[in-house]
């Protein structure tokens, strides 16, 4: 048995992870313990148009149309 703490953000990967970790016997119990702050905010480039700037927005959605 192993016990720890995982940040939320990367249970999927060891989730993902485990069976070839484990030959296929681990098993993996979660529960929310607590709730700290990112130490850094996650950030991605924008995937659409920024709404923002208006005239480039309304002439992009358009186009879609």
């Amino acid at each position: 048995m192993v016990e720890g703490h995982v940040p939320a953000d990367q249970v999927h990967g060891l989730e993902a992870e485990l069976p070839e970790l484990t030959g296929g016997e681990g098993v993996l119990e979660t529960a929310f313990d607590h709730h700290r702050p990112a130490t850094t905010p996650r950030t991605r480039r924008r995937t659409d148009h920024n709404p923002v700037h208006r005239e480039e927005y309304l002439l992009h959605a358009h186009r879609r149309m």
